[in-house]
């Protein structure tokens, strides 16, 4: 678990870090299993989520807050994922559209809170 969020599917590798979608938006304070199949690494995190059928609204924030650059470095990163349905979870929570998180000046911050500077797999 990180915060209140749990790790629905972890270690999801990219050569620059690693994603794990999580069931819900982490904010900052105040403000399936698959078998591994043995496959080259997609590129970036950035490119883990965009081929992801359920991460189209932190798709759309990653490019929105700017962060399609910093995230598809050279890292290493591990990315906390909400999925379509945690962030549709937290605008009802928040009595928010997407269209109002996405215009948030907040929303790099936001999505910054869902990014450790390292590469941590589950069994790390």
């Amino acid at each position: 678990m990180v915060g209140n969020a749990k790790v629905a599917v972890a270690d999801m590798e990219a050569e620059n870090g690693v994603l794990h979608v999580i069931n819900t938006v982490l904010l900052p304070p105040a403000s399936v299993v698959e078998e591994v199949v043995e496959a080259p690494l997609p590129a970036t995190v950035v490119d883990v989520a965009f081929g992801s059928p359920v991460h189209f609204t932190l798709i759309t924030a990653i490019f929105k807050a700017k962060l399609v650059g910093t995230l598809s470095s050279d890292g290493p990163f591990t990315v906390f994922a909400p999925t379509d349905a945690a962030f549709a979870a937290a605008l009802d929570a928040m009595n928010m559209r997407a269209a109002d998180l996405l215009a948030r000046p907040d929303l790099s911050t936001i999505l910054q809170y869902h990014v450790v500077p390292i590469k941590a797999l589950s069994a790390d």
